[in-house]
């Protein structure tokens, strides 16, 4: 059951709306070279979509795609809405050209609806670069990740405050809304967090702590015959500069990381080796290093 996002507005909740949310839509498909291209594409401003590349020797029919935005960041009542698909059997790596500055903000927020569906047979990887979040700013998100039973999908979600001018400004709230439904959209698993600025700005244990940077690194595979392995990574991982966590996903799902990082830095390298353990596991490779 295909689905889309394109068509649905969200609730305005009484604020202003902007009158036709960004767009984008990338729908990936194997063709009879075995590579996976970009069969349909739709992308509105300010979303730029660049060529598709082939970076994994291992996975040569895995595409890899970046994301540009022309925009400079997310501003107060963007909405965005991105819908990423890949047919049977096809591979994608989807990810940014860099980090998205979420601007600060006076009364409103920016939103970002997304949908991630991958069928059957296929893989789809979402792996965007942090998003920076400057003081005051409003941030609401919601992904729907929709895996066929058979397929198997990498997502991330991660973050970074700062405060340009060094002034002790916090973001005033960041919510996030990760659902891991099946192919008919009902619901395998929820994954919820708000965090207001008394959080960011007090370093609050069981939020951030002395931490500067927060991640989250979603492995699934629905109906896999034998379990992903991940023998190597513990419940609790402590790196330099890093502290990892990982945990089962209800329903035989499959895998969440949580990252917490001292700064962006260590953020993207603790980000990346999750994502390399979860590669390995799934189709038995390493993933080739991604230029940026």
């Amino acid at each position: 059951m295909e689905s889309s996002l394109l068509g649905d507005r969200p609730s305005t909740g009484g604020r202003i709306e902007t009158a036709h949310p960004s767009a984008l839509v990338l729908k990936f498909a194997r063709g009879s070279h075995r590579k996976s291209f970009l069969a349909q594409q739709f992308a509105s401003y300010p979303f730029h979509v660049c060529k598709v590349l082939y970076e994994d020797s291992d996975l040569p029919a895995m595409g890899t795609l970046y994301i540009q935005s022309s925009a400079g960041g997310l501003y107060e009542y963007d909405r965005h809405r991105i819908e990423l698909v890949t047919q049977p059997g096809a591979q994608a790596h989807v990810t940014t050209q860099a980090s998205t500055i979420v601007h600060s903000m006076t009364a409103g927020a920016a939103r970002q609806d997304m949908l991630i569906q991958a069928q059957a047979g296929s893989l789809l990887e979402f792996m965007p670069d942090p998003q920076i979040l400057f003081p005051n700013s409003t941030y609401e998100g919601q992904m729907r990740v929709r895996i066929a039973h058979g397929a198997a999908g990498i997502v991330s979600d991660s973050f970074l405050p700062h405060d340009p001018q060094s002034k002790g400004g916090a973001p005033k709230r960041y919510s996030s809304e990760i659902r891991i439904e099946d192919d008919d959209g009902r619901p395998l698993a929820i994954d919820r967090m708000t965090i207001g600025q008394a959080e960011f700005g007090s370093a609050a244990p069981g939020v951030m702590g002395s931490y500067a940077a927060y991640g989250t690194v979603l492995v699934i595979a629905p109906g896999r015959a034998q379990p992903l392995g991940f023998e190597e990574m513990p419940g609790l991982r402590q790196e330099a500069g890093s502290l990892i966590a990982m945990s089962d996903l209800p329903m035989g799902t499959g895998h969440l990381f949580r990252i917490l990082a001292v700064d962006g830095a260590q953020l993207k390298k603790a980000t990346v080796r999750c994502w390399s353990i979860a590669r390995q596991s799934l189709v038995g490779h390493l993933p080739s290093s991604r230029r940026k």
